[in-house]
């Protein structure tokens, strides 16, 4: 399988007006084949947006973002392979 890991670094940019720093995001992505084309992936982490956000934002942004992590990744897989980015180290080999 392939993990990555992503950690929130919220002093990396110097703040920008009124917009709310993520403080703290410690993420795990598991990407495990399981057939030929086939992927499993599993995300599991936290975020603390920092700042106060509105109950309704937090549970839509909870509620959507697992779908639109997966769209997202789904466009940069297909980009990289029709720019010549993704190459044979990048990818998986399903053996039986």
């Amino acid at each position: 399988y392939m993990q990555l890991s992503i950690k929130a670094v919220p002093d990396y940019l110097p703040p920008q007006g009124n917009l709310v720093r993520v403080q703290e995001q410690d993420m795990t992505v598991k990407f495990t084949p399981i057939a030929k084309d086939k992927v499993r992936l599993e995300a599991e982490g936290f975020v603390d947006p920092g700042g106060i956000a509105p109950t309704w934002a937090m549970n839509f942004i909870q509620r959507n973002a697992p779908y639109s992590t997966m769209l997202g990744l789904q466009r940069r897989v297909t980009m990289a392979a029709h720019n010549g980015t993704l190459n044979e180290s990048s990818q998986f080999i399903y053996a039986e």
